[in-house]
């Protein structure tokens, strides 16, 4: 996508804080129970805008299932949003137990497809026993959705709490809790499980400099963690 289109024109819901509404990093983020708070990533001052999904029973159940019978499950696609449909019902068993699991997987692509109408999407469904991003950084793309559907969820950085010299090489071989990344160490933020996220980075138009700075949280032993992630391809 070289440009973002134009704002959906509709209301915009409240800021809110991951966990309060007057907390630090209100203004760069939208945060609702109802999808549509997904358009809001069109505004210029959010780079995160949060569905707030949940996990019903069935769809957290098949997700931790699927964790245990296919731990090394990695799929890895591109193409329209009927070939990612498609994909994901080749690429999950045909199991009555995973229908909650592949509609709120497709539910997620049409999103991404209606929103943002890319040329072609990229999709990366991974389970995981380790951080895959463990650093704290930028995306260089436009814009990037991210849920996870089971085990901990992103992690990332209200821009008052974030010292941006510190990202990529000049933090190299140091932890982000010792380069000076972190201006408030108690600053850092995570999604839940089942949220439905969009990231908005460095390659969106008018956004340079103020991609969200997020990274992968640690996996607990014995522990794992599935992963959806969604990509504009040109």
């Amino acid at each position: 996508m070289s440009q973002p289109l134009p704002a959906p024109s509709r209301r915009p819901s409240a800021s809110a804080d991951i966990g309060s509404s007057t907390g630090a990093g209100a203004e760069q983020l939208r945060l609702d129970a109802q999808p549509a708070v997904l358009a809001d990533i069109y505004e210029g001052h959010v780079n995160l805008a949060v569905w707030r999904a949940g996990l019903p029973p069935s769809l957290r159940l098949a997700a931790q299932t699927l964790g245990q019978t296919q731990p090394r499950l990695r799929l890895a696609t591109s193409g329209s949003a009927t070939d990612l449909h498609a994909a994901l019902r080749a690429g999950l068993p045909d199991e009555p137990a995973n229908d909650a699991l592949l509609a709120r997987l497709q539910l997620c692509v049409t999103l991404f497809a209606e929103l943002l109408e890319p040329q072609r999407i990229g999709l990366r469904l991974e389970m995981l026993d380790r951080a895959m991003c463990p650093r704290f950084h930028v995306d260089h793309l436009a814009v990037r959705l991210v849920t996870t559907l089971c085990g901990p969820a992103t992690q990332w950085l209200p821009e008052p709490a974030v010292d941006r010299r510190w990202l990529g090489r000049a933090g190299a071989f140091q932890s982000d809790e010792t380069t000076g990344l972190l201006r408030e160490r108690t600053a850092v933020q995570q999604l839940q499980a089942g949220d439905v996220a969009l990231l908005k980075g460095e390659g969106w138009v008018g956004n340079e400099g103020r991609g969200l700075v997020h990274r992968s949280p640690p996996v607990p032993a014995g522990e794992r963690r599935l992963v959806l992630t969604l990509d504009t391809v040109a």
